[in-house]
């Protein structure tokens, strides 16, 4: 259901860490682009 290292990536943001371009986990949000955009903005829409 959810895409490859998910789990890393959420952690990663809600230690407060930024993934950018150097990091390999931003190949992941990349290749999954329009399911993160769908759930950080499900998510943000939560607060």
């Amino acid at each position: 259901m959810y895409p490859d290292k998910h789990k890393e990536i959420v952690t990663s943001l809600m230690e407060g860490k930024f993934v950018t371009v150097e990091d390999l986990l931003f190949e992941t949000i990349k290749k999954n682009e329009e399911f993160y955009i769908t759930f950080l903005k499900t998510l943000l829409a939560l607060n």
